[in-house]
């Protein structure tokens, strides 16, 4: 028995709504049963916070923020904390207002002692705020 063309490409798109619904739950349950294996570390960190040479903060300027480190168990309690700088730079700052900048995380020294590849790091909270106001 001889098949038309129109049956092979029906068996492909039949259904479409489907496979794209199965596609992103297993999207999902790969990004669910990744992240919950991770562990994360909270440690607190002085903020170095860099001002703009014509303006004032006049809001208050944080002290310190908080650092995640997530990964692997072993590896995340390896990291010296003190061997990583957290800052927030608002040299670009232009006019006066509130500026919003994020704050960066700088761990290039332990790339000599602990492997990376498998350890994120982020700061929370993400960004700074500041009210700036141009100097007199």
């Amino acid at each position: 028995m001889k098949r038309s063309k129109s049956s092979s490409n029906e068996g492909f798109f039949s259904n479409w709504q489907v496979k794209i619904l199965c596609f992103v739950f297993a999207v999902l349950v790969f990004v669910m049963v990744y992240y919950t294996g991770m562990e994360t570390r909270r440690v607190s960190l002085p903020l170095d916070v860099i001002l703009p040479e014509n303006y004032e903060a006049v809001s208050v300027i944080p002290e310190s923020s908080t650092l995640l480190v997530m990964g692997d168990g072993e590896d995340i309690y390896l990291i010296n904390p003190d061997s990583v700088r957290l800052y927030a730079d608002f040299s670009a700052v232009s006019r006066s207002g509130i500026a919003v900048v994020p704050v960066q995380v700088d761990y290039e020294s332990l790339e000599d002692y602990v492997d990376l590849s498998e350890v994120y790091f982020r700061s929370s909270p993400l960004f700074v705020r500041i009210y700036f106001e141009e100097k007199q």
